[in-house]
């Protein structure tokens, strides 16, 4: 059995680009930075980005579109596809990995901005955590959690 399924969060590096593909579809572009941080065997802190190209379609790719921006934190979930291609300058064969992102969840980002994860599977509509939505803040689940949703 193969299995095929990301998970990754990660900031954009870059505004997402949207163009259309035909009569009534979309693709949207991004790049997200995935953080990490470690000690070396010496007991340094390093810390190392993986970026990683996304192109989500249709109404996915417009939410991530009319949402997203530089610097925003998000969570994709998708298949990995390989792109192949010959370099035209040096007539090397080239590949890159690629997230064909399929589902899309919106993350907070600081304390003043309003959570709104989306998950585009399902309806789109806007959603808040519970605790936001009874003017507490609660920290213990994470936002993106179905349990502890609510449409607003």
């Amino acid at each position: 059995m193969n299995i095929n399924h990301i998970i990754i969060s990660g900031n954009l590096t870059r505004p997402p680009e949207m163009r259309s593909v035909g009569a009534d579809k979309s693709v949207t572009k991004f790049t997200i930075a995935n953080n990490t941080k470690y000690k070396n065997a010496s007991g340094e802190l390093v810390e190392k980005a993986t970026f990683l190209e996304c192109e989500a379609w249709n109404k996915t790719g417009e939410i991530a579109a009319q949402y997203l921006m530089q610097g925003s934190l998000v969570m994709c979930e998708g298949s990995l596809e390989q792109e192949n291609w010959t370099d035209k300058e040096s007539g090397q064969k080239r590949s890159k990995m690629k997230l064909k992102v399929e589902k899309l969840h919106l993350m907070p980002r600081g304390e003043k901005r309003d959570s709104v994860p989306v998950d585009t599977a399902a309806d789109i509509a806007p959603i808040r955590p519970r605790a936001a939505v009874a003017g507490g803040a609660d920290d213990s689940n994470p936002p993106f959690a179905r349990s502890d949703l609510e449409t607003a």
